[in-house]
């Protein structure tokens, strides 16, 4: 049963050793010890601590965590099974992950892999598991690393159930947690080959009309499909931080380009342990539209935000986005995996579209971004409502947007009413 406050208070009563306090003098001991039994023992009693969500934030305060790497090179191989199964119990939270490769924890993980120990071997799957996400990926799914985890699956003939006092993550068959791993990394491949398909049309600029008054200099409203009209659309669901990120600091109009830099300089022990800089500095869209953003740069798709539901009470409507909430019916720590469903999974078999309109059709984009379906009697009425009076000074041009031009659409939309204009006009 997991922890949390009111449990902890229970346990311990007004005159018992505060968690934090009772795991320093477990580390204080471990670095006093004299001998390998002791320093076993300690380890053993640290890497079962951290099973708990409730420990986390003091593993982290306490450089138990580094405690666990450590013991990872230690020709000792009882140090090294419980330093691996610590790391493997705390890899399931993203503060603890980040931590860890930090302190260059990913290497000395993937050597465990090589281990003559098969319980040291599914610790480190465990933990590469977890910590196999954007930022790591490159270094954990190296060629060797794959031909290492694929060769351990072939070679696991038969499973293998843990006794009792064995670390409660690693509670199931090894066979299933290698091939878990192995869908995991396929399912990544899956990711970036649908990537590297939306890199190659990136190269392809969009291309749409613009219908010019040469005259009034002014570029009356565009004629265009869908995929501009998405790119648009897409651009309303964009988190402020990542209109800033795209725009660099100093290109944005007022102070929010100082808040930014604030959050960048800031230095992690001021943060709290469930907030992240990150989350911040590069907030994910709340729908998965990577195929909208190809003209804007480092769009690279990435995991969604994960968010946990208490696992004991199956009607709770408590969520959250780190694992050390407490549940408010029964006070236990939420912890669940909650399945994200995107947009297209939710839709499939149903259709196979995308984007925010339809395909076929054809858009008025005036000016000032309004956007409307086009037709020939719209385009007589707008022209009677701009007031044209001259139609020969009127020209049409064909316009291809590129990266440059997304960007300089995006910055203008902030503050001009004349956005067509401003950024298009100029390169007639």
């Amino acid at each position: 049963m997991f922890t949390n406050d009111k449990r902890q208070e229970e346990r311990t009563g007004r005159n018992g050793t505060p968690r934090a306090q009772f795991l320093q003098n477990l580390v204080n001991q471990f670095q006093n010890a004299t001998t390998e039994e002791v320093k076993e023992k300690i380890a053993a009693n640290l890497a079962n601590f951290a099973y708990d969500p409730y420990n986390f934030i003091f593993l982290r305060q306490l450089n138990v965590l580094e405690l666990f790497l450590d013991c990872l090179t230690e020709p000792n191989e009882k140090l090294k099974e419980f330093g691996a199964g610590g790391i493997c119990n705390a890899s399931v939270d993203p503060a603890n992950t980040a931590m860890i490769a930090r302190c260059g924890g990913i290497p000395l993980i993937i050597e465990c892999l090589q281990s003559p120990v098969r319980n040291i071997v599914n610790y480190a799957l465990g933990s590469l598991y977890y910590l196999c996400n954007p930022s790591n990926k490159e270094e954990i799914l190296k060629q060797e690393v794959i031909d290492l985890i694929k060769a351990y699956a072939a070679a696991e003939a038969t499973s293998v159930t843990f006794k009792t006092g064995d670390y409660p993550f690693i509670g199931c068959h090894s066979t299933t947690l290698v091939h878990g791993f192995l869908k995991c990394l396929s399912n990544f491949s899956d990711s970036c080959r649908r990537f590297s398909k939306l890199q190659r049309r990136r190269r392809e600029p969009m291309s749409f009309k613009l219908l010019v008054d040469k005259h009034c200099k002014t570029v009356l409203f565009a004629e265009t499909g869908k995929d501009f009209v998405d790119f648009l659309f897409h651009l309303m669901t964009l988190p402020v931080g990542t209109v800033i990120r795209l725009l660099k600091p100093n290109g944005m109009v007022g102070c929010v380009g100082n808040l930014y830099r604030s959050i960048q300089n800031i230095n992690d022990v001021y943060m709290e342990a469930a907030a992240s800089k990150e989350g911040l500095l590069k907030p994910q869209s709340p729908s998965g539209g990577e195929s909208f953003l190809l003209l804007l740069p480092d769009s690279t798709p990435s995991a969604h935000k994960t968010f946990y539901k208490c696992c004991y009470c199956s009607c709770s409507p408590n969520v959250a986005d780190f694992t050390a909430a407490t549940c408010t019916k029964c006070l236990n720590v939420v912890n669940q995996k909650v399945v994200f469903l995107e947009q297209q999974q939710v839709k499939e078999g149903a259709s196979q579209s995308s984007g925010y309109v339809k395909e076929g059709m054809t858009y008025m984009v005036m000016d000032n971004l309004e956007v409307k379906p086009m037709s020939t009697i719209s385009s007589i009425t707008m022209l009677n409502k701009l007031n044209v009076k001259d139609v020969g000074a009127l020209e049409e041009k064909v316009i291809a947007v590129s990266m440059n031009e997304a960007l300089e659409l995006l910055k203008t939309s902030l503050y001009s009413r004349n956005v067509l204009t401003d950024v298009f006009f100029s390169k007639f």
